[in-house]
């Protein structure tokens, strides 16, 4: 009887005969093959290093040519490019679309466009697919004769190919939702630098109004002090003179602080370029003669052209395309495949297969219940957004309507005050009028003109509020028609 190699020299044996008939070499050209062909596709890689932070710490200069060239490219729904002059003082409008292709966050903002875009081109690719192989080598007893045992299979997933159309709904609502947002991300801070020139072109002649008061009182402060002198004033006269010149240097300081405040928000707004001189264009005449119209007229039209309620409304039916996905993949993930296989008395197989699990324990249910709650949510944001709209238009439009009232009374007391400072300015340096009387005057008429300032002031803001709002420039409905 022959003797039996024990089964671990068998297994040596065995291996090594493998190797000798090159095994090996047929799984590594396997191996190989499918490297090569998953690698032929695939991007390289990149550095991308941060910007050092020398570069960063000082603001960068305006540069008139590389920033106009910038303001050619804006494409929004809103803003419009135009001639952007830097030399002759900055406007609302000029302070918006540097705002637009100067500011950080608008830059970050945008990079989201990639990503999303970035998320379509992931929604639409189909699932890899699967291929595997096997070889076994008989041995031991009785294997003498027989062939090795091959077998190669070929799978896909299924289950992607059939949510794929839903997946590509949601990540073209994802990437339309993101457009919209960026873009009323531009509106927004374009609007705040709108603001903030108007706000500051407004200041600046505020401040001027306020130390040409305070010249004024200084000089009468310095009569006074020389009449005291002379026994001509008394000391409660004088007292009230300097409790008056201090309550308008305080005014003066206050004001000169928000113009400080107004200036470095500007700034913010365009990234803090290294700017020396900000000089702005001086403001216009308050515009209240419009007539002002209701809430009710001016809201639908706001509510139509807002671009933040239509990026809303594209994420609420991306959402809802992503409900139907949960939904879809509730059923049985299946994976349909190929088989080739050749036993070991070379006997050739080819079939198919198809693998199913069976939705006994996880039904989607989690999935499902999170994308309907999320979808609520979402529609719940909208109507709060709306209805916040709503409030603001309010508002807004009701300190217009005030304005519209108060704004011509007062500056119709300037006109009248200035024909009499005019003459008894003539009459208080011949002597015919002491100078308390005229300086009284005087300081009248300033705070008449600071105070139609500050409510000029007042009115250009509200109105930059509404358009704000409205996310429009035009948001004056049409005039009714008149019936006859």
């Amino acid at each position: 009887m022959p003797r039996r190699s024990p089964p671990n020299a068998l297994a040596r044996e065995t291996l090594a005969t493998w190797i000798r008939e090159g095994g090996p070499r047929a799984l590594l050209a396997i191996a190989v093959a499918g490297l090569v062909a998953s690698s032929s596709a695939c991007s390289l890689y990149h550095r991308a290093p941060l910007p050092p932070l020398s570069s960063l710490a000082s603001g960068r200069p305006l540069e008139p040519a590389s920033l106009q060239a910038r303001i050619d490219e804006i494409d929004h729904p809103i803003l419009k490019s135009q001639a952007v002059v830097l030399s002759d003082g900055i406007g609302p409008m000029e302070a918006a679309l540097l705002a637009v292709v100067l500011n950080p966050d608008l830059a970050a903002a945008r990079a989201r466009r990639g990503e999303a875009r970035a998320g379509v081109i992931a929604a639409g690719i189909l699932p890899n697919p699967v291929f595997g192989g096997g070889l076994d080598r008989p041995y031991g007893t009785g294997s003498a004769g027989l062939a090795d045992v091959v077998s190669l299979s070929l799978s896909i997933d299924s289950q992607r190919i059939l949510t794929r159309w839903a997946r590509l709904a949601v990540a073209r609502g994802e990437l339309e939702q993101v457009d919209l947002d960026v873009a009323w991300q531009e509106w927004q801070v374009a609007q705040a630098a709108r603001l903030e020139a108007v706000r500051l072109a407004w200041l600046e002649r505020r401040v001027a109004l306020a130390r040409e008061q305070l010249a004024q009182e200084e000089e009468t402060t310095a009569r006074l002090g020389h009449a005291y002198d002379a026994r001509d004033a008394t000391v409660e006269r004088l007292g009230v003179q300097l409790a008056a010149r201090e309550t308008v240097r305080a005014n003066v300081m206050g004001l000169e602080e928000a113009r400080t405040r107004s200036r470095s928000a500007l700034l913010a707004l365009w990234g803090q370029p290294a700017v020396s001189d900000l000089r702005m264009e001086p403001p216009g005449p308050a515009e209240v003669s419009a007539p002002v119209p209701e809430t009710a007229r001016v809201a639908p039209l706001c509510l139509e052209r807002r671009i933040d309620l239509v990026a809303l409304r594209r994420g609420h039916a991306a959402q809802d395309a992503r409900v139907r996905q949960a939904v879809i993949e509730q059923l049985p993930d299946v994976s349909i495949g190929i088989a080739h296989q050749r036993d070991e008395s070379s006997l050739r197989f080819f079939g198919g297969f198809v693998s199913l699990s069976v939705p006994v324990f996880d039904r989607n249910q989690a999935t499902v219940a999170l994308a309907v709650a999320t979808r609520e949510r979402l529609a719940l944001e909208y109507e709060a957004r709306v209805a916040s709209v709503r409030s603001t238009l309010d508002e807004t439009l009701g300190i217009l309507r005030m304005l519209q009232h108060r704004l011509p009374e007062v500056a119709s007391a300037v006109g009248p005050l200035a024909r009499l400072e005019r003459s008894e300015r003539a009459a208080a340096e011949t002597g015919d009028v002491s100078w308390l009387s005229y300086a009284t005057l005087r300081v009248a008429l300033l705070e008449q003109r600071l105070q139609e300032a500050a409510l000029s002031q007042l009115a250009a803001e509200t109105r930059i509020g509404i358009d704000t709002a409205c996310g429009t420039l035009d948001w004056q409905p049409p005039a009714p028609e008149e019936r006859g």
